[in-house]
């Protein structure tokens, strides 16, 4: 957090008084873009956000997408947009009144955010998605044991989500597997 106020676009760094660990205040930033340009937004869960990576190191995956595109001549026109949120799932919004101290942090469910996170967003080309850990998993620990998933609904769920995004023109979906790797995961390009 900055002690300065005002209008600070202009400025190369900023003065920081004090780190906080989160973006509470932060919806959005818009920039300048080549005629050509392009956005990739990145919705999903903490694989996203970045719950786990090193603190102050941009080691988000979004980050690291960004960075192998910034090193490539074609890859340069487009921006990345990060939209993850941890603990997001894709079919139902944070529980209310969940087990323990969480209450709404985990947000509205992916498909409600998609309109609002993804295809609002100026410039969009390609959605990236990563849903269905926390789907599956929070079911009895972060939410209540009634919001049962089955695979069968995750699947209705995605392909609600390609329908909305191809609808609207976005040539791409790509969705990251669940599983947790060490590189940057494996996509399936989706081209339906």
């Amino acid at each position: 957090m900055s002690p300065e106020t005002g209008n600070a676009t202009g400025l190369a760094k900023f003065v920081v008084a004090k780190t906080i660990k989160s973006w509470p205040f932060l919806t959005g930033v818009e920039v300048d873009a080549p005629a050509d340009g392009a956005a990739i937004v990145a919705l999903g869960d903490s694989k996203f956000d970045g719950d786990g990576s090193t603190a102050e190191a941009n080691h988000r995956w979004p980050d690291v997408l960004a960075e192998r595109l910034q090193r490539d001549a074609r890859g340069r026109r487009f921006g990345v947009l990060n939209e993850g949120l941890i603990g997001n799932r894709l079919l139902r919004d944070s529980p209310r009144g969940a087990p323990g101290e969480l209450g709404d942090v985990f947000g509205e469910s992916g498909l409600k955010r998609l309109e609002r996170d993804a295809l609002g967003q100026p410039g969009v080309e390609t959605v990236v998605v990563s849903f269905g850990v926390n789907d599956l998993g929070f079911q009895g620990t972060f939410a209540p044991a009634t919001e049962s998933v089955t695979a069968a609904d995750l699947i209705a769920g995605y392909r609600k989500l390609i329908a909305s995004v191809h609808g609207r023109g976005c040539r791409r979906t790509a969705r990251l597997s669940a599983a947790r790797c060490p590189s940057l995961g494996r996509a399936r390009l989706d081209r339906r």
